[in-house]
């Protein structure tokens, strides 16, 4: 019988990996949903239907000044359509074009190139509007909004605070903490300071049962997100759904965050998706281009993949990282660990935060059940030496060392879009 012939996402192309059939299991991707024929009109329709909110343009009757929040080049969003109706709307309002700011909101990310920014909002805009980049670690860029609870301050960007009209754009996709992406995250981390930002990042409350991708209700970490929302009170919002081919199928405007919680439950039923059983080996795309520029977004895919392989199994990762690993802080905590578990220790028990702490928080639980083999061309071995991730020079080598390890007969799965799609296994772990 012919090898299995999978297609994965992998920075702007797709890769042919090839499966033995014998250890073939499952793949399954998220629902197909009916194409929009035209977007900028999908657009203005949910702009003039808004959820839980006054219309934008009578909200904007009388402002003065104008900030938009947009996410920044490591996710997929329809911008141009979006900023094209919304700055519409504002200009017809009477808000001038020199007191509408675009602001990026990078969280811990770095800053947006021109180059980039025009890349995600276009160059027309760019040249237009005033754009900036976020820093989380600015203290004179962030200034205090008030307290959430615990007696926790809360410093948000000035730019945003003290404009007159708060706009949050984005896009709802599954997220690992956030339960969905988009919404009030656009705030907390988006343009939080970064003691802010631990308020939802610190490791005690990463490790809670209920901080879990697909997730609302009952979430810690969504739950002080929204906290931190209300103290900043944006006055709207409008976010995109996209399928697997990375094209918007859905718009949700209005209350940010009433408008995200119907956004988030009918991205749910797009993303969600049943596998059988859990199997020993799966193999998983990273969400390519940009998503996969770094191995540090790579988390994401591989706390979706962490929900259908066995105790023991492999994770074979396809993540092209063009830019690299990641920051150095995040470098450093993956050559140095050396036990996930006792790390995962010394987080909990540390007062000191660190830049990308979480993330590698999020590879250590992983690590701590699986072996993660990493393909990935942007990578060289010789740059990077970990003893718990494996850097492999082809998929078919990743195999070869998953089948080695739980067994010829090992049954893989694949997830090609793991961090757009929400996995589970009715069973129980054997």
């Amino acid at each position: 019988m012919n090898e299995i012939n999978i297609s994965i996402p992998f920075g702007k192309r797709e890769i042919e990996i090839k499966i033995p059939p014998k250890n073939f299991f499952e793949s399954i991707e998220m629902s197909k949903t009916k194409k929009l024929n035209n977007i900028e009109r999908a657009v203005e329709a949910s702009l003039a239907n808004p959820i839980s909110s006054s219309k934008l343009e009578d909200i904007a009757k009388g402002k003065k000044d104008a900030c938009i929040i947009v996410f920044d080049i490591t996710r997929n969003v329809p911008n141009r359509e979006i900023l094209n109706s919304i700055l519409k709307i504002l200009n017809k309002a009477g808000i001038e074009r020199n007191k509408i700011t675009l602001l990026i909101a990078t969280g811990t990310h770095r800053s947006n190139t021109k180059e980039e920014q025009e890349k995600i909002i276009g160059k027309k805009i760019v040249n237009q509007y005033k754009v900036i980049n976020h820093n989380c670690f600015d203290d004179n860029l962030n200034i205090e909004v008030g307290k959430i609870s615990g007696n926790r301050t809360i410093r948000i960007n000035k730019h945003f605070l003290e404009t007159d009209l708060k706009v949050l754009t984005g896009t709802i996709e599954p997220h690992p903490w956030a339960g969905f992406g988009g919404g009030c995250k656009g705030i907390c981390p988006g343009i939080s300071s970064f003691g802010t930002i631990m308020h939802t990042h610190n490791p005690k409350l990463l490790q809670d049962e209920s901080v879990i991708s697909g997730k609302l209700d009952g979430n810690k970490f969504y739950e002080t997100m929204v906290e931190i929302a209300k103290l900043v009170k944006p006055d709207f919002m409008c976010n995109a759904v996209l399928d697997k081919y990375k094209r918007p199928v859905a718009f949700f405007s209005g209350d940010a965050i009433e408008a995200h919680r119907v956004g988030a439950k009918f991205c749910s039923k797009m993303v969600t998706v049943n596998y059988s059983d859990y199997a020993d080996i799966v193999i998983i795309g990273c969400g390519g281009h940009p998503l996969d520029s770094t191995l540090y977004q790579a988390h994401k895919g591989l706390m979706q993949a962490i929900k259908i392989v066995k105790k023991g199994g492999s994770i074979i990762a396809l993540s092209e990282c063009a830019e690299g690993i990641g920051s150095k802080q995040f470098i450093d905590f993956l050559i140095e660990m050396k036990n996930p578990r006792i790390f995962i220790k010394q987080l909990l028990s540390s007062r000191e935060h660190i830049k990308d702490q979480w993330v590698a928080q999020d590879f250590a639980k992983v690590m701590s059940k699986v072996k993660i083999f990493l393909y990935s061309n942007g990578i060289k071995r010789k740059d990077f030496q970990s003893s718990l991730l494996k850097k492999v020079d082809s998929v078919e080598e990743g195999i070869k060392m998953g089948l080695e390890r739980t067994g010829y007969d090992s049954k893989i799965s694949v997830i090609k879009d793991a961090p757009y799609v929400i996995p589970y296994v009715k069973k129980q772990f054997k």
